[in-house]
């Protein structure tokens, strides 16, 4: 698996990219660069930096002075470590619409439905359930109708939704479990103590993969996009026909669906964002 939170061919790129104009490698690289850097190592070495983005030390020493000379990055000779400078936010917030989540999930959600051939989501809490606030999907094998944006799905039917009701204050729990738990599929847990037992755990191991509870014949994987304090803010997921999503498939959605949280969570970082409306804090 590659580097948590740097896909080598990064997940954050517009539909059009690669296509007209020829893509220019040293910025490719010069970025690479740039996403090496996550909440969870803000400081790295030369070495450390070369070894994420897969170049050789001499040309990795030359983006970097070259970064440091246009104030986007900080060298420590006491630590001899880089860092990023407050510039990289000020970038960040010179986004248009930077608040528009559909829009910047988007890239994201299609590198993600691109790669493992199922529906990409992201979703968040709502009263009621999980809440779709972006979808995207490339070249499916089979076209499904399928947790719409702004729609609403049951705390017990999905990956996504397990994985936010795991994350609850224990009185929300409670709340969600007092109000019968809608049926979907003879799979569909419906009885709140095994709701309980099923979801225990998950918030240690970070995702979560269900089947045949939403529409039988079709699962889902969903992992969690954590901000500050290690506090949940979304969840990003995929669905499809279970074969996509067991075996060595499973294998390599958990892959992606690991470096799409991270960059959600990078992107959130570096921009500064304020994302609290997507948890209701």
């Amino acid at each position: 698996m590659k580097a948590r939170g740097l896909p080598k061919e990064g997940l954050a790129q517009s539909p059009h990219a690669g296509k007209g104009m020829p893509r220019v490698r040293a910025v490719e690289r010069a970025v690479s660069i740039l996403r090496a850097f996550t909440p969870e190592r803000p400081r790295l070495g030369l070495s450390d930096i070369a070894r994420i983005v897969d170049l050789d030390k001499a040309t990795v020493h030359r983006l970097l002075s070259t970064l440091e000379g246009c104030g986007l990055v900080l060298f420590e000779p006491a630590e001899k470590q880089y860092s990023l400078t407050y510039n990289v936010v000020a970038l960040g917030a010179g986004v248009a619409g930077h608040a528009d989540i559909q829009q910047i999930a988007e890239p994201v959600l299609r590198g993600v439905s691109a790669k493992t051939e199922c529906l990409a989501f992201l979703s968040t809490f709502a009263d009621t359930g999980a809440i779709c606030v972006a979808r995207s999907f490339v070249d499916l094998p089979i076209s499904v109708r399928l947790w719409n944006v702004g729609e609403t799905r049951p705390y017990n039917q999905g990956a996504a939704p397990k994985l936010l009701f795991a994350h609850l204050p224990q009185d929300c729990k409670e709340a969600v479990l007092r109000q019968p738990l809608p049926s979907a599929t003879e799979y569909t847990i419906t009885d709140p103590e095994e709701l309980l037992a099923n979801t225990e755990g998950l918030v240690e191991q970070r995702w979560c993969h269900a089947v045949d509870d939403i529409v039988v014949g079709l699962a889902g994987l969903g992992y969690g996009v954590y901000g500050k304090n290690d506090q949940l803010i979304a969840v990003v997921s995929v669905s499809g026909l279970t074969p996509y999503l067991t075996g060595k498939r499973l294998e390599i959605a958990h892959g992606v669906l690991a470096e799409a949280a991270a960059e959600f969570e990078r992107i959130f970082f570096m921009a500064n964002m304020d994302v609290s409306y997507l948890t209701g804090s």
